[in-house]
């Protein structure tokens, strides 16, 4: 699969490049992304002045369908269309992650800079951030003017 990856500290330093898919892992959804939208943090990971740890694919706004649903995950199945939370790894015993407020865990590495994320054709996520999309929304946002 295709992806952008930020390959080391410094400036840039980013390239497109080919990787493995993603095994999916206990607890977790193997998501084929449909839609990935670029932030202001993106930008700052380019420019530096972002915490990220390199080598990692950028990317933490997106959406998609679930390709697999991996062992000890209930309430999703192949094909449900999804959004997802941002904060992938966390260590779930801090006072934050047992009071439910695990994106400001201190530990917290999310996903598109602490662990790989949404700008490749699949991403692994923990199911716990995944939220459905409707029916009749689309994956990909129109613009409502006319560029």
């Amino acid at each position: 699969m295709k992806a952008l990856v930020k390959k080391a500290k410094g400036i840039g330093q980013i390239e497109l490049l080919d990787y493995s898919v993603p095994q999916v892992k206990e607890g977790y959804i193997l998501l084929r992304i449909e839609a990935a939208g670029i932030c202001g943090s993106d930008l700052k990971i380019y420019n530096d002045d972002h915490p990220y740890f390199p080598p990692v694919i950028l990317g933490h706004e997106f959406s998609g369908e679930i390709a697999e649903v991996g062992p000890g995950v209930e309430g999703w199945k192949k094909g449900d269309r999804v959004v997802s939370e941002v904060h992938g790894l966390v260590c779930g015993h801090c006072r934050f992650c047992l009071s439910g407020e695990k994106h400001v865990c201190p530990s917290k590495r999310a996903l598109g800079w602490g662990i790989d994320g949404g700008f490749a054709e699949y991403v692994n996520v923990p199911s716990w951030l995944l939220h459905r999309m409707p029916d009749g929304i689309s994956s990909r946002r129109q613009p409502s003017w006319n560029p």
